[in-house]
């Protein structure tokens, strides 16, 4: 393998291992915490421009938006009052991210 690839396909991995291993938490602020770690690092990677390009695409902000739809039936199934509001929360910053790959977007096609 490519010595430049590598680290790439590190961070990769990284990011899927934490949204699996979110996706199989029992406990949602744990949830919580390990999808927003795989965002995170995925942006920070984005804008470092170590995966893909620096613009997010359209598939990025469509998959946010289908992220954040997800949302009020998880918080409906909540057994919490706290877990119920952590998954409304999670939502909007789905949305908020999503709003965020359009807007590098359209910056980075110089349509803004």
């Amino acid at each position: 393998m490519d010595d430049n690839l590598e680290p790439l396909t590190k961070i990769q991995e990284r990011i899927i291992e934490c949204r699996r291993a979110a996706s199989e938490a029992q406990d949602t602020k744990l949830a919580l915490f390990l999808y927003r770690l795989a965002d995170e690092v995925e942006a920070e990677a984005r804008e470092a421009d170590l995966i893909g390009n620096k613009a997010a695409t359209v598939t990025d902000a469509e998959r946010f938006r289908q992220e954040a739809e997800e949302c009020p039936a998880l918080a409906a199934s909540a057994k919490t009052v706290p877990d119920k509001a952590a998954w409304l929360r999670l939502g909007a910053d789905w949305i908020k991210l999503a709003e965020k790959a359009e807007q590098r977007r359209r910056q980075w096609l110089g349509e803004e």
